[in-house]
């Protein structure tokens, strides 16, 4: 689809907007957006130039505007216009026809004036240097200051009847980054900011109508970003309110949700604690997660119903619930991600200024605390017929360390563990910057990509099966006799009640009608189970 899209703007004269869903761009897949009957493109307009594609650079050449942005062949797209007139007015008719014809001539006008005022090395005739580059350059700057309000009609008047531009401290105050060149700006060139703001600087009830104003907006935004609790509103400029203004500014979202609230805080310890000692809330929170990831796929569309019914039947399933526990223990370690990624990140950065390995320690903190606890539930079990080599093996690595009990699942859960190895590939490809992201052709890569350690995954049991026969009994077991459950109401099992119901509050949200029936159903037989 993507290759006709691309194919149909390069045909049409569009050839700027071909970049947009090239697949050599790899984000390009974020502007196709599929609705029931189909898909709708979006987000035409460029912010990169086309410099990866030759086919772009050829192109730029060709038409004399290099680098390519959103950029149109006139004489192409004319022409095609002409070629499929019948075609166009059958579907569209006569009055649509016409509509489409005006509006490519207002496209054509308006690049050919975009492109005079443009910054570019690459254009016919270097017009760079030229007066009428300047000239166009200038009007474009005054334009766009009055659009954004930063001058008022009679500034706006004043500078179109001069030619000076880069003599005015207007221009210059623009280069001075983040909001502070803007207000700048608007403090010299618009009257009526100007007054307002003495009025701010003199009248304290002004100056705390506009602050209270401020406050409120960054909190909307900070919650919105799920940086600060979502009911915390400040409305005064407090030392609080400026330290999670300095934290907006310097560390990434949940870093600052850590820092800033203290009941997410407690919360995320006391899970940390629980999933240390707890093996109910290991299990409980081994098999939360993996129903969020089972959810997350079915609202995508990406389970088909019997491949749902067969993954919530296994991870239902008695025999599950070690690995499960296991799985929720090597989960409790990414709750210190928000600590962890700013030591990595900056350990590596001291590592290559200095040399020192011991820089990098933050890096294998991950895979230590990963490898421990498969150690100890190792040790735990020894009596038991189960199996941890394969995710001590896989623990230690970095980054992937988390598929260890997906790849030990494989033998006894097959269709599971398939589905929790292509979920940590898919969230893997979303994770990585720029060209990663939901639905994105790093994420289906990712995805795809899986199947190789699957098929390998495959051979070994394939070819280990004989072997692993002559190791592996059931032992056969007689009916048991049901024994009463004694229920505690100790501290300890209040805290972890308390943090179980937190969990199914959370899950609750998600969930649709008909499987918040189905959890009512099987609610008493889980909470026998968990007991």
């Amino acid at each position: 689809l993507m290759s006709r899209l691309e194919t149909l703007f390069r045909e049409s004269g569009l050839v700027g907007s071909g970049w947009q869903v090239s697949k050599a761009a790899v984000v390009a897949t974020a502007n196709l957006l599929r609705v029931d009957d189909g898909y709708v493109i979006v987000d035409l307009e460029s912010g990169i130039p086309a410099m990866l594609v030759p086919y772009y650079l050829f192109a730029g050449l060709r038409i004399g505007s290099l680098p390519l942005f959103d950029d149109n062949d006139p004489q192409v797209l004319l022409r095609f216009l002409e070629t499929h007139r019948g075609t166009l007015r059958q579907h569209l008719g006569d009055d649509g026809f016409q509509r489409l014809s005006n509006d490519a001539e207002k496209l054509i006008q308006h690049s050919l004036l975009w492109k005079q005022a443009e910054i570019a090395v690459g254009r016919r005739g270097l017009p760079i240097v030229s007066r009428r580059f300047r000239d166009a350059y200038r009007r474009r700057r005054f334009d766009i200051w009055k659009q954004n309000g930063l001058i008022d009609d009679t500034t706006y008047e004043k500078l179109r009847s001069s030619s000076r531009l880069l003599t005015r401290p207007l221009y210059w105050l623009g280069f001075i980054p983040t909001a502070v060149g803007r207000v700048l700006q608007r403090l010299h060139g618009h009257r009526t900011f100007r007054q307002q703001f003495k009025d701010a600087v003199r009248n304290s009830r002004v100056r705390d109508e506009l602050l209270k104003a401020y406050c409120e907006r960054k909190s909307r935004a900070w919650q919105e970003q799920g940086r600060v609790q979502p009911i915390r509103m400040f409305s005064k400029l407090s030392l609080r309110f400026v330290g999670n203004w300095a934290l907006s500014k310097t560390v990434p979202a949940p870093v600052q949700r850590w820092l800033s609230d203290s009941d997410h805080r407690r919360t995320s310890l006391q899970r940390m604690f629980l999933l240390a000692v707890s093996a109910r809330f290991q299990r409980e929170f081994g098999k939360y997660a993996i129903r969020g990831a089972i959810r997350e796929w079915d609202k995508a569309g990406r389970l088909q119903p019997g491949e749902l019914q067969a993954l919530q039947s296994e991870s239902s399933s008695q025999n599950f619930d070690e690995y499960a526990r296991c799985f929720g223990m090597h989960l409790s370690v990414k709750l210190i991600a928000p600590l962890l990624i700013p030591l990595k990140i900056g350990g590596v950065f001291a590592f290559v200024l200095t040399g020192d390995v011991l820089c990098l320690l933050p890096i294998v903190v991950s895979p230590a605390c990963r490898t421990a606890i498969t150690l100890w539930r190792m040790a735990r079990n020894v009596g038991r017929r189960v199996n941890y080599g394969e995710a001590l093996l896989v623990g230690v690595l970095p980054v992937i360390g988390n598929l260890a009990y997906p790849v030990q699942m494989f033998a006894s859960h097959r269709r599971l563990a398939t589905f929790l190895i292509r979920d940590n590939a898919a969230r893997l490809g979303r994770w990585l910057p720029i060209y990663g992201g939901r639905d994105s052709r790093v994420e289906i890569a990712a995805v795809k990509a899986a199947n190789l350690p699957l098929e390998l995954l495959e051979i070994g049991l394939s070819l280990t099966a004989a072997i692993r026969r002559l190791f592996v009994r059931t032992s056969k077991t007689g009916p048991t006799e049901q024994v009463p459950v004694i229920l505690s109401a100790s501290r300890w099992d209040r805290l972890i009640d308390s943090q179980l119901k937190l969990l199914a509050e959370t899950e609750a949200s998600h969930q649709s009608v008909s499987e918040r029936i189905d959890h009512l159903v099987d609610e008493p037989n889980r909470l026998r189970a968990a007991s």
